[in-house]
């Protein structure tokens, strides 16, 4: 301890002693002494929570009270932006009502939830306070006062400032253009940094001040020190975190007696007579030439040259409910033996059937989402006393162990599953995750799509600098036609997937006689065959993407073929179908889109859909033909933007009532 020479005893001790939580500093002989608190970790507080919570939970609840806590702990500090690892800071004192207020509702939880989440982070706060620790104040974020000149800088600071300066706008003025808070700016020009979670309103001050898109959060995070350019997804950290618990029964686990049961179930959903059992009519599965399919052909899928992507569908809710029942109680699951788990015959077990459900809602941070929901309707179709397959075998009795099935029948344990199922499915009313977190930041921007523009300018560079016709110039230009044609016809990924080409011009792309390029996909391989009713997909490829399809089939598709005879459209770096083609897409949107944690096909249609949506309101048809779904299933699914629509035009109408400057 050194006494420092500042003449003033407030500042006069500095101490070494930062091993101890708290201590007590002698400030100055026959005075009293004085508390000196430091700051703790996520960790610290866990341990310290828990052993609260153990004296007042019993033995056998307390492993699921612990789980359902620090599911609710780590969402909250993931949407904070701090780790387990992270000293505690104002999240947890001065902001914790309004950084709850905020992770609630980006959460999407149902209010029932939502009540259940803000319980359990108000335990937390009370086990943090208890500790009696000082919260970290980021002194990255502090503002300075106006009147306050930096002898430096911060980097974020300094790009704003020039670049008000440059476009000769004051801080009021460009946040009025920009559509941002006017006192948030205003902070930001006086030393503060903006919220980790404001990407959006960068990317729109970058238009303002004719920056490059992801100039202002680049600086940002210069400033703060933020390893990542991209917003947190609280959807894939989860989707990160629960990959690493491997309980999913796999194809090469299969015993011979539910491979044999699976087997007989595909042939009763496939083949054009169920013999003595009865299907209902639209209960056939359809099935898919493998060549035209982006389902795998393995024993679950196939049958003959075909495949069923519905039996791959069931297939995953089935390996993951098998896998659950297997998995031991303390890992959160029913502690079958692998033998007695390994029957179809638990879909018929409420106890069973509940208990997954419990337990992918606790993997899913509390939310009931479509996941959930798809498995109890596939239980409920099972079930059905008179098309069900298992409501149909009353053989299956005899594969389950006796105290399960004692005081009850096969019929009984059917219908008290399958009400399980039924009041189970109602609950399911969260989103697992906003399809439109990916694409925030683009959506954002007063053009979405220039971005997908800017990115293929990028990978055309990449080619650029490659060797002449080496695989390196071949990809790059790949990449660069792929995002081209899927901004311009966005189509599910398997579709663009299984695009086929032909020198004889007989291929799904083809060019016609006046040189136009076209897209023609058969009906049987559409999503929606039903509705297309056997008519085949026609759509034209935009004039200024001729040239690449020009240059790629001619020069670059033959590099990355090298003499394999793939009649596919789109080929991988090794010649054969580009299968890993959404991986490619996320990648490309990752690394070449500024401030963007990257995102697939299926997001890229959202973003073409909701983009033409706001600027041609209630133009259904038109997206119908891009997306080449129903006119209902649009209105369905873009509903949101028909109120968002409707009000921004009611507030437009109000403000040319309002006399000037009456707010």
């Amino acid at each position: 301890m050194n006494i420092n020479e500042l003449g003033n005893y407030r500042y006069s001790i500095t101490t070494v002693l930062n091993d101890k939580e708290t201590y007590k500093i002698p400030i100055f002989a026959g005075l009293s002494t004085h508390p000196v608190t430091m700051a703790t970790t996520y960790q610290n507080l866990i341990t310290t929570h828990f052993k609260s919570l153990e004296k007042n939970s019993n033995t056998t609840s307390f492993e699921q009270v612990k789980r359902n806590h620090m599911t609710a702990l780590r969402s909250f500090i993931a949407y904070a932006g701090e780790s387990e690892t992270s000293p505690i800071g104002l999240e947890m004192t001065d902001e914790f009502a309004e950084t709850m207020k905020a992770h609630l509702s980006a959460s999407k939880l149902s209010r029932r939830s939502q009540t259940d989440r803000r319980s359990l982070l108000n335990s937390w706060r009370e086990s943090y306070l208890s500790m009696n620790s000082e919260p970290i104040r980021k002194s990255s974020r502090e503002r300075r006062r106006a009147v306050d000149v930096p002898l430096i800088q911060n980097p974020f600071e300094k790009v704003l400032m020039d670049s008000l300066k440059s476009s000769s706008l004051t801080p009021k003025a460009a946040a009025k253009l920009a559509g941002i808070s006017i006192s948030a700016l205003g902070r930001w020009s006086r030393g503060a940094l903006p919220n980790v979670r404001t990407s959006e309103s960068l990317s729109k001050l970058d238009t303002v001040l004719n920056l490059e898109i992801g100039t202002m959060l680049d600086s940002f995070h210069q400033a703060s020190g933020k390893s990542s350019s991209a917003p947190v997804n609280e959807y894939r950290q989860r989707l990160k975190v629960n990959t690493l618990q491997h309980y999913c029964l796999k194809i090469n686990e299969i015993r011979p007696e539910l491979l044999n049961e699976w087997k007989a179930h595909l042939r009763y959903k496939t083949a054009p007579n169920t013999e003595n059992l009865k299907r209902e009519n639209r209960g056939k599965w359809t099935l898919n030439e493998a060549r035209h399919s982006t389902t795998k052909p393995s024993v679950i899928t196939s049958v003959g040259n075909s495949v069923s992507p519905t039996a791959s569908v069931l297939w995953n809710r089935t390996s993951s409910f098998l896998g659950y029942l297997r998995l031991a109680v303390d890992s959160g699951g029913f502690g079958l033996d692998d033998e007695t788990a390994q029957t179809l015959a638990w879909y018929a077990v409420p106890e069973a059937i509940e208990g997954f459900f419990q337990f992918i809602t606790d993997r899913s941070d509390g939310l009931k989402h479509g996941g959930q929901e798809g498995f109890c309707a596939s239980v409920i179709a099972l079930l059905h006393p008179g098309h069900g397959y298992l409501g149909q075998c009353p053989n299956f009795a005899n594969k389950l162990p006796a105290h399960i099935t004692s005081g009850r029948t096969w019929e009984e344990l059917c219908k008290n599953s399958r009400a399980s199922a039924k009041s189970l499915k109602s609950d399911c009313v969260d989103k697992s995750r906003d399809p439109e977190e990916p694409i925030r930041v683009l959506l954002a921007l007063e053009q979405p799509l220039a971005p997908i523009f800017d990115a293929m300018r990028k990978i055309r560079k990449i080619g650029d600098a490659s060797l002449t016709n080496s695989t390196e110039e071949a990809v790059a230009r790949r990449n660069e036609l792929l995002l081209g044609v899927l901004v311009s016809n966005p189509l599910r990924s398997k579709n663009i997937i299984t695009l086929t080409y032909k020198t004889d011009n007989t291929g799904d792309v083809y060019r016609t006689e006046t040189g136009q390029w076209r897209i023609k996909i058969a009906s049987s391989r559409m999503k929606n065959k039903k509705r297309l009713k056997k008519k085949i997909y026609k759509a034209p490829l935009p004039s200024w993407l001729s040239p690449l399809i020009d240059d790629y089939v001619t020069k670059f598709r033959p590099i990355l073929e090298a003499g394999k005879k793939n009649d596919s459209f789109f080929l991988s770096n090794r010649g054969s179908r580009f299968n890993s083609m959404n991986k490619q897409v996320f990648r490309l949107t990752s690394t070449q889109i500024p401030g963007c944690s990257g995102f697939g096909p299926q997001a890229l249609r959202h973003l073409v859909a909701t983009d033409w949506l706001m600027k041609n309101p209630n133009d259904f048809a038109t997206v119908s033909e891009l997306l080449n779904d129903s006119i209902e299933v649009i209105m369905n699914n873009y509903i949101h933007l028909r109120k968002d629509i409707a009000f921004t035009r009611y507030e437009n109408y109000v403000k040319d009532i309002l006399p000037g400057g009456f707010y």
